[in-house]
């Protein structure tokens, strides 16, 4: 290999005005052994080298076995899409004929637990939505066993959603989740068990190809792209592509970090920009219908911005629960249960948000006049 490279560059470097056949030649011969030399060299070496090195087959023979212990847990989901409107046909060209078959959304999702025996799974709202709450969904586990379920519930805004299967899965597992403990505040939260640049595995069904793995890493943490009320996805260059939606996010230790969701890209399909709902989001969800039976969003139906000393409420819905408060445009909310009010409106959303529907919320507002508080009872919204 070094004599291949001397020739190359000896044959590159030599200077004069005189350019033969033959030197063309020399050229193109020393081209044709660096290749074969470089062959050889890698074939000899980095093959060898796999060959004999055991942490390379131990690591392989690890993510296979986290792979198959970890595939019973995943579902493919699919729900009868809504009727799309057409497009008005442009002039001289007719409609385009609807041939009556169902089409169907497709995604994926996991097994969180079991509900009288019936695997309780987890999706995302967006694959299941068409269904509406008390819905169903076709679903197929691993092996190809398949079975409907029924849509618990639903919430938009955090993109999460509850299935449960109609019938008893015993090939099927429950996976764990991956929660760490870290500090905020002086005071200890969970968060997913998962670091930027940890190795991460993607299971799903990807253009309805079920049980689909692809991996990668975790690009960053607490990524907000401005989707909804989640604002600290987990980005991932793992390749997720329509049909993953809903599908887990697994670290190296077999635990679900996270809920595969969206992806940035110009294309359509996978560039290595993936986003996952971290699992805390959905231990909250589950500890949420557990305790109420729901697990949608709350809302006071009024919009705000900020204000000085407080956020001043905007346009407010009809019928919505601050129109029937009393609650005016012009309002300035100080706050909230006694507590001062959230410092800006997209977290003063939140906050209502997370609170269960029909809540007795007291809100202090400030107006031309002084000061009042008036009791809003929120309403559930998906």
């Amino acid at each position: 290999m070094r004599t291949s490279i001397a020739v190359l560059l000896a044959v590159w470097l030599i200077p004069g005005p005189a350019y033969s056949q033959a030197w063309e030649a020399g050229i193109n011969q020393a081209i044709l052994n660096f290749r074969n030399d470089r062959s050889n060299f890698l074939r000899s070496h980095v093959i060898r080298a796999h060959h004999d090195n055991p942490a390379i087959h131990a690591e392989d023979d690890a993510v296979a076995h986290l792979v198959e212990v970890s595939l019973p847990g995943v579902v493919m989901l699919a729900v009868q899409a809504k009727p799309q409107p057409q497009a008005p046909a442009q002039p001289g060209q007719a409609p385009k004929p609807d041939d009556g078959k169902p089409r169907f959304s497709v995604g994926s999702g996991f097994i969180v637990a079991l509900d009288q025996g019936k695997p309780l799974i987890v999706t995302n709202a967006h694959v299941v939505k068409d269904a509406g709450a008390g819905g169903t969904a076709i679903l197929q586990f691993d092996g190809g066993v398949r079975s409907t379920g029924v849509v618990l519930d639903y919430n938009i805004s955090y993109d999460l959603a509850l299935v449960r299967s109609n019938t008893e899965c015993p090939s099927c597992a429950v996976l764990k989740f991956g929660l760490a403990k870290a500090k905020q505040n002086g005071q200890d939260i969970d968060v997913p068990n998962v670091k930027v640049g940890h190795r991460v595995i993607a299971i799903g069904a990807p253009f309805g190809l079920p049980q689909t793995v692809t991996r990668g890493i975790v690009s960053a943490l607490k990524r907000n792209p401005g989707q909804g009320l989640v604002d600290d996805f987990i980005q991932t260059d793992a390749s997720i592509n329509h049909g993953n939606s809903g599908g887990p996010l697994f670290n190296m230790r077999g635990e679900v970090v996270g809920v595969n969701s969206m992806i940035f890209s110009p294309t359509g399909g996978s560039v290595g920009i993936g986003f996952a709902i971290p699992i805390t989001q959905v231990q909250k969800m589950i500890d949420r219908w557990r305790a109420t039976g729901v697990v949608s969003s709350s809302r006071i139906g009024a919009e705000v911005q900020a204000g000085r000393g407080g956020l001043e409420v905007g346009d407010i819905t009809k019928d919505s629960p601050a129109e029937k408060a009393g609650l005016r445009k012009g309002d300035v909310i100080v706050k909230i249960n006694g507590q001062s009010v959230p410092t800006t409106p997209y977290l003063f959303t939140k906050t209502i948000a997370d609170m269960v529907p029909n809540t007795k919320v007291e809100l202090r507002i400030r107006r031309a006049l002084g000061e009042v508080t008036i009791t809003v009872v929120l309403e559930a919204v998906r």
